[in-house]
């Protein structure tokens, strides 16, 4: 049976077969009406199932459609990011007044008309790239490798020996560059600052601390602003040195060092008290 053949020209072909059995059924009567009946309701279903053959291909041809408008948009959104990770890599680079969508189409090989038409907005492309960089620090800062420790004091420098370790990551240096560089004009990038990373780091410090304080029944806990302050001074000893133009390198010693007046000043900034107290 052809499936796609014009509706009801399956089921036509049995009009010639009930015109003779109408035709020879004087002969007998019953026979007659019994076979025309049977016919005919073969033939109604036929026409049925011709509608339905061809509501199922319809609905196979509307979901190509759509599934060929969403790739089309899924292509779209994904160069549409990729636009976006390289005028983030443009603006640690570059100052913000040097950035323009003809900058990001010549960096990318692509029409200056696609990416105005992709961003419209030049305020928004900028802050959704920065955002982009300093999103990247806080997953870095997420992810820092901390060992379990025994006491509080390892745990506070066990972390602060991790944060040590990415502040001379590229990626970090170039969230610096942009904070440094832009901040002062741009109240947002100092926003995202606190928020994204200094915030991010502050919390994963008192939690590392908290956890080794549980492990010995004491609630242990770090005094507002005093992880911020911490870090802020780890961050201006190793990683602000990195963008001056005489800067070759920080001496293993001077990295230690910081750790090791970042871990003291974290432990002056504790208070703890007993579970049973606290309850």
């Amino acid at each position: 049976m052809d499936l796609l053949a014009p509706r009801g020209r399956v089921a036509n072909r049995l009009k010639e077969p009930v015109d003779d059995l109408t035709r020879g059924g004087a002969a007998d009567p019953l026979i007659g009406r019994n076979a025309v009946g049977n016919v005919r309701n073969l033939h109604a279903a036929l026409l049925l199932i011709d509608d339905i053959v061809r509501n199922v291909l319809d609905n196979v041809r509307n979901c190509k459609v759509r599934a060929s408008a969403m790739a089309r948009i899924s292509a779209r959104e994904r160069h549409k990011d990729e636009l976006i990770d390289a005028a983030a890599l443009m603006l640690a680079r570059a100052p913000f007044a040097a950035f323009s969508r003809e900058a990001l189409a010549r960096e990318c090989g692509a029409k200056s008309s696609t990416v105005r038409s992709y961003f419209p907005d030049l305020e928004w492309l900028k802050r959704k790239a920065v955002a982009r960089i300093f999103a990247r620090v806080r997953s870095e800062i997420e992810a820092l490798e901390v060992a379990p420790a025994a006491t509080v004091h390892q745990a506070a420098r066990s972390f602060l020996q991790a944060f040590a370790d990415l502040l001379g990551r590229g990626v970090y240096v170039d969230m610096l560059r942009v904070l440094v560089r832009e901040s002062l004009v741009e109240a947002w990038v100092g926003d995202l600052y606190r928020e994204q990373v200094l915030g991010t780091a502050a919390a994963a410090l008192a939690q590392h601390v908290r956890a080794a304080g549980r492990r010995y029944g004491t609630h242990v806990s770090l005094r507002d602003g005093v992880g911020e302050t911490v870090l802020g001074r780890m961050e201006a000893a190793i990683a602000l040195p990195t963008l001056l133009p005489s800067w070759h390198g920080c001496a293993v010693s001077d990295r230690s060092a910081a750790v090791e007046r970042a871990t003291s000043d974290t432990i002056a900034g504790t208070f703890a008290f007993e579970f049973a107290e606290a309850a």
